[in-house]
């Protein structure tokens, strides 16, 4: 009987240490799944990004072109930039003295029928674009080196198109697009900060600096 209970706890130790064993090799097989995953899932990230610069690349930028030639030609001159924290059509009412001769100017592009409808094809074609990135699916950090300057200039030049649009108290269109954008402008400044900053940098190092000893100070 004793020989049996020994060999029945021996049986027993091994089973357990069995599963362990088992366990162990789950666990590590599942957190190579896991791994796998956010690497595939970054790639197509990636991936999708790219796709999407390509095609902003083909749709937007010529049209954008000739969008900015019909408001020269009818106004003398480039679109004045205007910023605002969420283009609402408060924030326009707000600032509108401030702003009138601007406002006046865009006025007068939107009665121009082929600024009016190309403006709008733009700016929901930077809707389509902005879901990609705002939802997480399209990697935006890969975007926004080659978008994000044309991208938030586009919405700056455009503010009073988005602020008549977006009342704060009704439904807001364009949600996704000025998300992007406040996401990318303060990615901007800060870029522009560390730009800056490197040039500065630069400047420090051509100045030769120094200081002179007094009487006395080896000794």
């Amino acid at each position: 009987m004793l020989i049996f209970k020994d060999i029945s706890e021996l049986i027993s130790y091994f089973s357990q240490a069995g599963l362990l064993i088992v366990g162990i090799f789950a666990l590590r097989q599942i957190r190579i799944a896991k791994q796998d995953i956010a690497i595939r899932s970054k790639r197509e990230s990636i991936i999708l990004a790219a796709n999407q610069i390509e095609y902003l690349r083909k749709e937007f930028f010529l049209k954008m072109g000739r969008l900015n030639q019909i408001y020269e030609s009818i106004n003398g001159m480039k679109a004045p930039k205007h910023r605002f924290e969420n283009f609402l059509l408060k924030e326009l009412n707000d600032e509108r003295s401030k702003i009138a001769n601007i406002i006046q100017k865009s006025l007068k592009s939107l009665e121009n029928k082929e600024f009016n409808l190309l403006v709008q094809e733009l700016m929901n074609l930077l809707e389509g674009f902005s879901v990609y990135f705002i939802e997480g699916v399209a990697d935006e950090q890969v975007a926004f080196k080659p978008l994000g300057q044309v991208f938030c200039d586009f919405i700056e030049e455009n503010f009073f198109i988005y602020c008549v649009q977006r009342d704060q108290e009704k439904m807001n269109y364009f949600d996704n697009t000025i998300a992007l954008y406040k996401l990318w402008s303060k990615k901007r400044i800060v870029q522009e900060l560390h730009d800056h900053r490197h040039e500065i940098d630069e400047e420090l190092k051509k100045i030769n600096v120094f200081n002179i000893k007094t009487i006395g100070a080896d000794v």
